[in-house]
């Protein structure tokens, strides 16, 4: 009777725990987001449109490529779209509500580009928007259900369906200033010409350079690494708050 009392105490003191973490994550989550323009501000936020350059890891070199033009669309809740030119050709990646955007086509008419995705490719496109949209705005989507923990001071972890992310906080300014979670990476092998196998690694996202727009802060620049290697610089020139987009801007 006594170990059977006990082991209830234990569940309910992790319970308690549980809860209470879930409750600091939350306060955290709102402290950014009053940081970040206030609640009103963001709840107001029905589309945003960022546009400018980015630079890609080339291959196993080791170095960014020359910049590029990348324009990111989206339509809250459930609608998100990234277009970037290369120099031949442009790639679409990305979702409007349950329609898979990507694509990729060539840009010159003497020349054929194609690309084929997999019903996995879905998922990878919800956790990139999830992923953005918690760097952007402390925005816990609706496109992936998310589950909040405290884990430090200035870190919450998020959890879904295979989704699993941890995001800092500036110490300083409260807003969310990096997001980490473990990623397949294939890592530069530079002189090699066999692309490097994949590895299971930590991958960073930086949110910096913030600016006000329409009474927001939102990040100029967001650096994408893992041990220390760049694999994409992006840095926006524009960024509006609430364009009116048309249904033909979510098409692959």
């Amino acid at each position: 009777m006594f170990s059977r009392v006990m082991t209830l105490i234990g569940v309910g003191m992790l319970a308690a725990a549980a809860a209470q973490t879930r409750q600091d994550a939350t306060a955290t989550l709102k402290q950014a987001r009053e940081a970040l323009g206030g609640e009103a501000r963001l709840a107001a936020v029905r589309s945003l449109a960022l546009q400018g350059r980015t630079r890609n890891l080339v291959g196993s070199t080791g170095k960014l490529s020359d910049p590029r033009a990348v324009d990111i669309r989206i339509a809250l809740p459930d609608s998100y779209l990234r277009v970037q030119n290369y120099d031949w050709y442009e790639t679409r990646s990305g979702f409007a509500r349950n329609e898979l955007l990507n694509s990729a086509k060539a840009l010159k008419a003497d020349s054929s580009f194609g690309a084929s995705y997999g019903p996995e490719q879905m998922g990878i496109e919800r956790a990139t928007f999830v992923r953005l949209m918690l760097g952007l705005l402390a925005h816990t989507t609706t496109v992936i259900p998310l589950t909040a923990r405290q884990i430090s001071a200035a870190t919450v972890e998020l959890a879904g369906p295979d989704f699993s992310a941890f995001l800092d906080f500036d110490n300083t300014t409260q807003m969310p200033a990096r997001l980490r979670y473990t990623g397949s990476v294939h890592f530069p092998q530079p002189g090699s010409t066999v692309p490097p196998a994949p590895q299971q690694a930590e991958v960073v996202w930086t949110f910096d350079d913030r600016r006000e727009v329409g009474g927001l802060k939102l990040p100029y620049r967001i650096v994408r690494t893992s041990r220390d290697v760049t694999f994409e610089e992006m840095r926006f020139e524009t960024i509006r708050v609430n364009p009116a987009f048309a249904p033909d801007d979510f098409r692959k």
